[in-house]
């Protein structure tokens, strides 16, 4: 399947600050593991802030779990990397945009994705 990666957004973006961890998939089972927060998110998209974006490639698939409210149930999430910006030192993260490809409970992601649109 041919994925076409381009900075062309489809959606607005929304400011949303979530913490994120997951896995960036080398090759089957295999991969490294991250930690870091959502910088905003539209409804098929999300930018990431990760300090430790080294493992991070183009194309490359991703597993992220987050959740939207604390306490709130965990929202299992797949994408694939459609770019990575430079860290410039190590006291900022570096940014990855992720187009996601496939999730759980996406009706209500979109719909608080939404409110926040509406709040903004």
């Amino acid at each position: 399947m041919a994925v076409i990666l381009t900075e062309n957004r489809r959606f607005q973006r929304v400011r949303l600050s979530l913490a994120v961890s997951g896995k960036c998939l080398e090759k089957r089972f295999r991969g490294y593991k991250f930690q870091g927060e959502t910088q905003d998110a539209s409804f098929d998209g999300l930018c990431l802030k990760i300090f430790n974006s080294h493992c991070f490639k183009t194309g490359q698939e991703v597993n992220l779990n987050t959740r939207l409210y604390e306490g709130d149930f965990l929202i299992r999430l797949k994408g694939i990397i459609c770019w990575v910006s430079a860290q410039d030192n190590h006291d900022r993260p570096a940014s990855v945009g992720v187009k996601l490809t496939r999730f759980r409970r996406f009706g209500l992601w979109c719909e608080r994705i939404e409110n926040r649109m509406v709040q903004a």
